[in-house]
């Protein structure tokens, strides 16, 4: 990145909207490194002496809604003149390519731009891995009755059967087998975390509505679906889990059922009060979402509906009437619409609507606290339309974070949270307000590239406005309570077994500040301390990405210095089971069914390759016989079974338990 060759080293450059500016000018050079959007500039001019051009605005504001998601979603566009076109044939605005811009002007074409990258519509896609105990199976090989059914598929007590979306189950359907006689069987429903794997969602779709309540003891409420427009949607049947197994999600055209009409009614004394609230085009529209089991990688999700009122008030009265709408995106994303009604005494009638939007999924540990953000509309007598919008970021740790939007010094900001693990296993959260230059910003970047004029964009680091949080057990607590972990290994039994570790804090930190600098996407990758053989030092675990294919490297610390034990171990999300001092690492390995399992011992500083088992059972079609493989050599199951019976009761742990982001903070708390 140009943000490198210009010496702007704490640029955040992970996205590349500025590739293809001409790079041929100097000024155009430091604009790509220094203005894509939500980066920090160190505060110098820019030269020469020049405003930027209309056209330049134009086309770095398009590049920043991002050239692969608009020629993805909309139309393909490339070149600069194909952008130019885009932008004039999207907004209808006209100007000179080579005039100069103002900040006036320069709001207008980021407020066209953002209006642009609403009105596209995502095309719906998303796909799935299972866990290594699934088996898919068709309607044709079972027949299901209440909780029994009967199948001439070989199953056996745990395993769990996923049946993908078809005309008899819309919405797929999942099997745990609790009991196994012959071919018939007994199940239960898995809950997600025990069938999914990896799977990923990008699209709109209209959520379902769950519930509608009010906390005030004298309203009455009820919903009623209402008439919609026709307009293309996606069913929720369409968009659960099970039907992400597809790489296109199908599009219905017929009436959306996604209008609700809330009736609401009240006494206050002899005064009548009721209407309805109507929650018309729900929409959540998910530019990403990543998940693996029952954790949130990251999401990018927007909700948007329109609320409209009819209320009518028998007589003078002031109250405030709550209601509560609850939905839910193919269920994981779920949204809360709070509603509260102001009655006036002189008869007025306003409505404030707050959104808060998060993930529905249970987690053991670690819950977040939940910003939200809140849309007052100004007062109205009896009607009002409000549009409510609210927008969760890219999501840290695992953890969907909603963003709370507010107005601070005349410029909308954007209200980020960032979670990592601290060295005693505990979650700190620290959210901070960067300075936004495209959303609504009245100050926009572009506006400001005039004659000779610096700007500083706040970051983690010098924004104004932070908050933190220590999180433990998935409570907000004062400070940290958990006792530091004993690093005193028990002495070993052979004197002088064990090489000699030295300072390995100082060399293990050295180590990963040079594999951040070096990382290409340093936020997607991860490192953990684990106790594998029995000498003073803990073994250390990077993950170099976050998918599937990401792999797992380990090292240990002999003489203060960084050995690798075995790395490239690719195909398991960065991860590696292992033994707590029990000398032993797991490489697991699964897709589509097919499983390879490699296991080392590792001892005094030397690592070796135990055992390699194979098996592919899970992919194997029905009739036919799986191959199963001991190192590398083709063996009857039976044989099979008995060597991995030898590994599969210890006690495994992995690492991704302890996983922390590779970010300096985290780097820097393992040096003391």
């Amino acid at each position: 990145m140009l943000a490198d060759q210009e010496g702007y080293t704490d640029c955040k450059n992970d996205k590349s909207y500025f590739d293809d500016i001409n790079q041929s000018n100097d000024n155009f050079k430091k604009i790509q490194a220094c203005a894509e959007w939500e980066i920090l500039d160190k505060g110098g001019s820019f030269l020469p002496n020049d405003k930027a051009t209309t056209e330049f605005a134009v086309i770095t504001a398009v590049k920043s809604i991002g050239l692969q998601f608009i020629s993805a979603n909309d139309k393909p566009i490339r070149t600069d003149s194909e952008i130019i076109h885009f932008y004039k044939e999207k907004t209808g605005d006209r100007f000179d390519n080579q005039s100069y811009i103002d900040a006036d002007y320069a709001t207008k074409i980021l407020n066209n731009t953002k209006q642009i990258k609403e009105g596209i519509k995502l095309k719906n896609s998303g796909s799935v891995e299972y866990k290594d105990n699934v088996k898919k199976i068709d309607t044709s090989s079972i027949k299901i009755q209440g909780n029994q059914a009967t199948t001439l598929q070989p199953v056996k007590v745990g395993d769990i059967l996923v049946i993908e979306p078809c005309d008899a189950y819309p919405s797929g359907k999942a099997l745990k087998i609790k009991k196994v006689k012959g071919e018939n069987i007994e199940f239960t429903t898995p809950g997600l975390d025990e069938f999914l794997g990896a799977y990923t969602f990008s699209g709109e779709a209209s959520p379902v509505v769950t519930a509608v309540s009010s906390s005030d003891k004298d309203t009455t409420v009820k919903i009623e679906t209402g008439n919609a427009d026709t307009t293309p949607t996606v069913t929720p049947a369409a968009i659960t889990p099970l039907a992400l197994a597809g790489n296109e999600i199908p599009t219905s055209t017929s009436t959306s059922p996604f209008n609700y009409d809330i009736k609401l009614s009240k006494k206050v004394g002899n005064v009548k009060i009721s209407g309805t609230i109507s929650l018309k085009k729900l929409i959540m529209r998910v530019d990403e979402f990543n998940a693996v089991g029952i954790t949130v990688k990251n999401c990018n999700a927007h909700l948007s509906y329109d609320l409209e009122s009819k209320i009518s008030v028998s007589g003078k009265t002031e109250t405030k009437i709550p209601v509560r709408v609850d939905a839910k995106l193919f269920g994981v994303l779920g949204a809360a619409i709070k509603i509260t009604v102001k009655i006036g005494i002189d008869g007025s009638v306003s409505v404030i609507s707050s959104t808060t939007v998060t993930e529905t999924m249970k987690y053991k540990q670690g819950a977040l606290p939940i910003f939200r953000q809140t849309n007052t509309p100004p007062q109205t007598d009896l009607e009002l339309k409000v549009k409510g919008y609210v927008n969760p970021e890219i999501c840290i740790a695992g953890e969907v974070f909603n963003v709370d939007m507010f107005d601070f010094g005349g410029t909308i900001g954007v209200f980020n949270a960032e979670a990592s693990t601290n060295k005693y296993g505990c979650l700190d959260i620290k959210a901070y307000v960067p300075l936004d230059l495209f959303i609504n910003s009245q100050d926009s970047v572009l506006g400001k590239l005039k004659i000779k004029i610096s700007w500083k964009i706040w970051d983690s680091k010098s924004s104004k406005i932070k908050k933190q949080w220590h999180i433990e057990s998935g409570k907000i607590v004062a400070k940290c309570t958990t006792p530091k972990p004993t690093t005193t290994k028990p002495a070993t039994t052979q004197a002088g077994k064990h090489p000699t570790v030295g300072n390995w804090r100082k060399a293990y930190t050295n180590f990963l500040k040079k594999y951040l600098a070096e990382a290409d996407y340093p936020e997607a990758c991860g490192f953990s301390l684990v106790y594998i053989d029995n000498d003073d030092a803990p073994e250390l675990v990077i993950r170099d990405g976050n998918g599937h294919s990401a792999a797992a490297h380990v090292y240990t610390c002999i003489n203060s210095k960084v050995v690798k034990l075995v790395g490239d171990l690719g195909g398991t999300y960065g991860m590696i089971g292992y033994i707590e001092k029990g000398e032993l690492v797991s490489s697991d390995v699964c897709y589509h069914g097919v499983e390879t399992r490699t296991i080392y011992r590792i001892d005094a500083g030397t690592c070796k390759k135990v055992v390699t088992l194979f098996n592919n059972a899970g992919d194997t079609p029905e009739g036919k016989t799986p191959t199963y493989e001991v190192n590398d050599k083709k063996v009857k199951q039976s044989e099979y079974t008995r060597a991995w019976k030898k590994y599969k009761d210890r006690k495994w742990v992995y690492s991704l338990d302890s996983d922390m982001i590779l970010t300096l903070d985290n780097i820097e708390s393992i040096a003391s």
